[in-house]
């Protein structure tokens, strides 16, 4: 049996690589896409709310913070994570931090504990997937090197704050 409503929302200029309702908000989803655009969408219009450029790159995934309603990441080309917080600015990201090339490697060890090298990674790997920890306050991405990264984020990314209500209705109209 077909559902009886469709929705459809304005394009991306590109494949749609990812889209996330916000767990706090039920009707605020983002979208992300080739063209290295987020759209942050009201599912009660076409239109979208909001536009978020920042890359001219592809951006892989797009994930909402459990605890911040207005907390978006983006991952996408080059290794690049962008934090927005909509409450402080609707357009640019508050931190961008990038999926490090370097990783270390834990060998097996003698009796003297464990050796740790580091070693060169491809400089780069786009990020294609994130994930907020249930409490906010740590967020994962993994690339397509086969990494993954995990970064603790400063309290004012994952700690609700009055202001954040009022924020989120204005965006919402």
């Amino acid at each position: 049996m077909e559902c009886p409503i469709t929705y459809s929302f304005y394009p991306h200029m590109g494949p749609v690589h990812s889209v996330a309702f916000s767990p706090l908000l039920r009707n605020l989803f983002a979208s992300c896409a080739a063209d290295g655009i987020i759209r942050v969408h009201s599912s009660l219009q076409a239109a979208p709310l909001l536009l978020l450029e920042p890359s001219v790159l592809s951006i892989y995934c797009v994930a909402w913070s459990p605890m911040k309603p207005l907390v978006l990441a983006a991952g996408g080309s080059g290794g690049l994570v962008f934090l927005y917080d909509l409450t402080v600015d609707p357009s640019n990201p508050v931190q961008t931090m990038r999926a490090s090339p370097r990783v270390a490697r834990a060998g097996g060890a003698g009796g003297e504990g464990w050796e740790v090298e580091s070693e060169e990674r491809e400089a780069g790997s786009n990020v294609n997937a994130l994930l907020f920890q249930e409490s906010g306050s740590l967020l994962a991405a993994g690339c397509w090197s086969g990494e993954t990264h995990v970064w603790r984020l400063r309290n004012e990314l994952c700690e609700q704050v009055p202001e954040d209500g009022e924020a989120a209705k204005k965006l919402l109209g």
